[in-house]
C-alpha cells in the first residue's frame, strides 16, 4: 500500500471523524477535579444532567474530563479523559483530538454519535462489532460486550491491517467503545476511538485509562482487562 494511499485514507478517516452530522453537537465543558472550575458553554435543554460517579481504574493523572453534549438530534451525553496536553475541537457533531502541533499520523481520539439502527441496543452492538473492521489482518486482541445502564456497548483494542483507514503506515493500535443507548425512546450509536502507534506506551496508557473511567448518560462503561504491552 503507497505512503500516499495510506495518507489519503488517514485523512479521511479524520476527516470523518469531525464531519458526520446530524448530531448536533452544542458544547464541551471541561471539569477541572473536585473544587476546580468548571466552563460550560450555552446547550440545548436535555433534562438533569447524569450524575457521574468515579469508579477504580487506571490513573487519570494528567488527563482533564470533557463532559460532551451531543444535541437534540443525537442527545447522549459522553463524559470521558482526555489529555490535558492534546487539543481538541468539534465540528458537525464529532470531537476530535490529537496532540498540540501533531502531523498526519499522529495519535488521537475521536467522539460521534449517530442514530441506532438496530431494534435493540444488543442489537445494534451485535451490527456494529461485524462493520467495524475491514481488512482480514486486523486482530482483535480485547473485547468485551456488556449492558450499561439501559444500554448496550463493545469495548475492543485491536492491531489494524494496512487496509484500514486509520492505519499510520506502521504497526497501529485502536482501543475503542462503541455504545448504543435509548435517550427519550430512540436508539442512539456513541463511538469512541484512540488511535496510535502500537509502539507509543503513552498514547496506550492514556486510552486505557480514558475508556476505562468513559460514562454514557451516566452509565459506567466496565472495561476489559486492557493489552498494555510492554
Amino acid at each position: 500500500m503507497s505512503v500516499l494511499r495510506r495518507g489519503a485514507l488517514a485523512v479521511g478517516a479524520a476527516s470523518a471523524a469531525v464531519m458526520l452530522t446530524g448530531c448536533g453537537l452544542v458544547g464541551v465543558r471541561v471539569a477541572t477535579g473536585d473544587g476546580g472550575p468548571v466552563r460550560i458553554s450555552a446547550q440545548t435543554t436535555q433534562g438533569p444532567e447524569p450524575v457521574i460517579e468515579e469508579t477504580e481504574g487506571p490513573s487519570t493523572e494528567g488527563m482533564e474530563q470533557l463532559s460532551l453534549s451531543l444535541g437534540s438530534s443525537c442527545p447522549a451525553r459522553v463524559s470521558l479523559y482526555a489529555p490535558e496536553d492534546w487539543t481538541g475541537s468539534t465540528s458537525g457533531g464529532s470531537y476530535y483530538g490529537m496532540p498540540v502541533d501533531a502531523g498526519i499520523d499522529a495519535a488521537g481520539v475521536s467522539v460521534y454519535c449517530t442514530t441506532s439502527f438496530g431494534d435493540s441496543a444488543a442489537e445494534g452492538v451485535d451490527s456494529s462489532r461485524s462493520y467495524q473492521f475491514s481488512d482480514r489482518d486486523t486482530q482483535i486482541v480485547v473485547e468485551k460486550t456488556s449492558p450499561a445502564g439501559e444500554g448496550y456497548y463493545w469495548a475492543y483494542q485491536a492491531e489494524l491491517g494496512e487496509e484500514e483507514p486509520l492505519y499510520k503506515g506502521e504497526p497501529t493500535t485502536v482501543m475503542g467503545v462503541i455504545a448504543h443507548y435509548p435517550v427519550s425512546g430512540q436508539l442512539y450509536q456513541v463511538n469512541v476511538t484512540f488511535s496510535f502507534a502500537s509502539d507509543d506506551q503513552q498514547t496506550r496508557e492514556y486510552a486505557a485509562a480514558s475508556l476505562s473511567h468513559l460514562r454514557v448518560e451516566g452509565a459506567s462503561i466496565a472495561a476489559p482487562a486492557w493489552d498494555m504491552g510492554g
